[in-house]
Order: C-alpha cells, then sequence, then structure tokens
C-alpha cells in the first residue's frame, strides 16, 4: 500500500526506521550468541549514516551495549566461582600457578566440568583428596580432558602389566601421562621398548 500520507514525523514512519534499523543490526551483532560467532556486516555503521532519528540508534546501541555487559558478567562470575571451586573445595594452595600454566581453566565450569574432574580422579584412578591439589597444581590441563580419554590411558597401562594399586602412584608422580595419546605415543614407546 502507498505510504505518501504519512509525514515523516509521524509514529508510523519512525516505527518502520526502527525496524529497518533493528533487523540491520541483527544481521550484524558481532558477538558470540549460543557458542557460534555471528556474522558480521557494516549494517551498524549504514545506520549510524543514515537520516535515522539519533535517540533510536543511541537507544539501540546502548541496549547492544548492556548485553555485552551483561555476557561480560556472567562469564567473570563464572570464574569467580572456579576460582572459589580450585581454591576451597579442591584445595589448591597456589591458584596462581595453576591460572598462569592453563588460564583456560577460569573458563571451565565448576559444577559440570571441575568437581566432576575431580571425583574423577580420586575415585577411578586412585589419586588421594590430600594429593589431588599437587596433581593439579602440577598438570592443570588434566581438568579439560575427557574422562574417557584418562580412563582409556589408566587401561592401557594396566594391560602392560602394571597392578591397578601401582597407577595412582604413576599418576601423581607423572600426570602428564594421561594426556598422551595411546595410539600416537605410548603403544610406539611400548614397541621400541620390547625390541
Amino acid at each position: 500500500p502507498c505510504c505518501a500520507h504519512l509525514l515523516p514525523s509521524s509514529g508510523w514512519w519512525r516505527f518502520c526506521r526502527v525496524m529497518q534499523f533493528a533487523c540491520l543490526w541483527e544481521k550484524s551483532a558481532p558477538f558470540c550468541v549460543g557458542g557460534e560467532e555471528a556474522p558480521t556486516s557494516d549494517a551498524p555503521r549504514e545506520a549510524l549514516e543514515s537520516d535515522l532519528d539519533p535517540w533510536i540508534v543511541s537507544a539501540l546501541w546502548g541496549k547492544q551495549c548492556q548485553i555485552r555487559r551483561d555476557q561480560t558478567n556472567a562469564i567473570y562470575k563464572q570464574m569467580t566461582k572456579t576460582a572459589w571451586t580450585l581454591r576451597n573445595e579442591i584445595g589448591t594452595a597456589d591458584l596462581s600457578k595453576v591460572v598462569c600454566a592453563y588460564p583456560s581453566v577460569l573458563i571451565l565450569d565448576a559444577e559440570t566440568h571441575i568437581l566432576p574432574h575431580a571425583e574423577y580422579l580420586m575415585e577411578n584412578l586412585g589419586i588421594c583428596e590430600g594429593d589431588l591439589p599437587r596433581v593439579l597444581q602440577l598438570y592443570p590441563r588434566l581438568l579439560a580432558l575427557p574422562s574417557q580419554q584418562m580412563g582409556a590411558v589408566a587401561n592401557y597401562i594396566e594391560s602392560l602389566g602394571v597392578e591397578r594399586e601401582s597407577l595412582s602412584s604413576m599418576f601423581r608422580a607423572f600426570p602428564a601421562l594421561l594426556t598422551l595419546d595411546i595410539e600416537d605415543d605410548m603403544k610406539p614407546v611400548v614397541a621400541f621398548l620390547h625390541s
């Protein structure tokens, strides 16, 4: 339908311009949402250079900034919870060494990642609660490994004739063993030692 009767100062015209800007804005969100990075474009710059009402542009920019601020605050809150968990529930004495060795540890979720991994290391691999902070301080990347990989390494070492009771002392002394790939790292060494 013809909109010639609508003057630029009318509410309908303003609504249409806001919707146009919102559509441009949605296509250009430059931050990650739901784990996927949104496509970027020049839409916000184009919108700023258009004849949109400056109040509308600033309101939409403000909303976008608030969304980013909320996301940043949520990440910092998670990092604080993770640091608290490592220090108080795991018992890490020197948290700075853990963060320096593996900074991404702060991004791991305490409830769904760190505590289950710590429980797995203690219950399935025999690392006692008193030794866990020292093991994680020596090699904090263990918190990022899948439990299945650590279990496969333990099973492979056990299949070589190492007793289950000896595994805990082996992993306490050399926690990096749990990170090795069986096919690429361990089997060639075992084959070399057998020859």
